[in-house]
């Protein structure tokens, strides 16, 4: 049964980005307004539910790589969304017990839910800031007191980027990469912008005009200004490729499907 008993502060009249995600992942913190957008995408884009399970499932093997081959011990997770099933504590912590995370996020019902999973988890913390204010954000107690910025840390931000127009997410980008310690990493996916030419351009942009009922600043890119967003910075092989194909020493994540192209994703190093 989905929740339709608002949390204090969270308003329904109006879908949440972080709402139509949890829709999207079969989860039940959402309502009827989110529900409406997943639908209208789901009418050009069947495969739209397909490509956020994706993407968590890129999430975590990130998470895990960073962990087990890097040796990050540190991460923050910005954008994280509603707490869903193996969540990257969760992956972090299977490898490092000691690893502290923390998420970030500033969707009212996020920070409600998120504050109450995390209450008894001694190496996890959330920390209710905007991810488009960098600067704010690293100085929050919650995470400068649980991450030392002099040492490598992990950076997600999954699905984030394509909410915002372009000079604002390369300075966003900025705002983290300049504040990190050589040898710290950022994770980016986001959603990609079909070619002029490709037949299912159209269908696409249909669906994501949904999406941008709940994100007004909605904004694919084509794969070329996505790798463009880690400019300055040590990519990890394979670079910037869909998320299904994302792995460097290993077999792709899975099958390939007909708009699996349109969710890429990329790691890289600050040197």
């Amino acid at each position: 049964m989905q929740v339709e008993k608002a949390p204090p502060g969270v308003d329904v009249s109006r879908p949440s980005i972080a709402r139509v995600y949890d829709a999207m992942l079969g989860g039940k913190d959402n309502f009827a307004v989110d529900r409406s957008v997943l639908e209208r995408m789901l009418e050009s884009v069947p495969d739209i539910q397909i490509m956020a399970r994706d993407n968590r499932r890129w999430v975590r093997r990130v998470a895990a790589w960073l962990t087990s081959e890097v040796g990050i011990d540190q991460f923050l997770d910005v954008g994280s969304g509603l707490p869903t099933v193996e969540n990257t504590h969760d992956v972090v912590h299977r490898i490092d017990p000691d690893a502290s995370v923390v998420y970030v996020d500033n969707d009212p019902a996020v920070i409600a839910h998120g504050r109450v999973l995390l209450a008894d988890d001694e190496h996890t913390f959330f920390a209710a800031g905007d991810l488009t204010r960098p600067d704010e954000l690293l100085a929050d107690p919650a995470v400068t007191g649980h991450l030392d910025l002099t040492r490598p840390l992990g950076v997600l931000h999954c699905l984030t980027l394509h909410h915002v127009g372009d000079e604002e997410a390369h300075r966003i980008v900025r705002g983290y990469t300049e504040r990190m310690a050589p040898g710290s990493y950022l994770a980016v996916s986001h959603i990609r912008l079909p070619e002029p030419d490709d037949a299912r351009r159209a269908g696409f942009m249909a669906a994501m005009a949904g999406y941008q009922a709940a994100s007004p600043d909605f904004t694919p890119r084509r794969l070329a200004d996505v790798g463009a967003l880690l400019a300055g910075l040590e990519l990890v092989e394979p670079g910037v490729v869909p998320v299904v194909e994302w792995w460097p020493e290993g077999p792709p994540l899975g099958e390939p499907y007909e708009f699996a192209e349109f969710l890429v994703g990329g790691v890289a190093r600050r040197p």
